[in-house]
């Protein structure tokens, strides 16, 4: 998904029987899609960055964090990470 959004959402509207016609497709409604879904838009929303949830009393900012390797290292304690498994 990541390294072809436009095909994978040609895709998922094909499986669901309502593709994109030729008109769409040349509007750039699929590039539109593409855009408004990305994690950089959705990160960037204001309910995104200063809403909350008071069903769950919890902050919407941190749904949309970066995930890389690197995070989760950094908030283990130093004995859990060390038993992890070298790569």
């Amino acid at each position: 998904m990541k390294g072809n959004p436009v095909g994978q959402i040609k895709k998922v509207a094909e499986f669901m029987g309502c593709p994109f016609s030729e008109e769409e497709e040349k509007a750039g409604a699929i590039d539109e899609i593409a855009e408004f879904c990305s994690l950089s838009n959705l990160k960037n929303l204001e309910l995104n960055k200063s809403g909350s949830l008071k069903t769950m009393k919890r902050q919407t900012n941190s749904f949309l964090r970066k995930g890389d390797c690197t995070t989760g290292s950094l908030k283990q304690r130093p004995g859990i990470a060390s038993r992890g498994t070298p790569l």
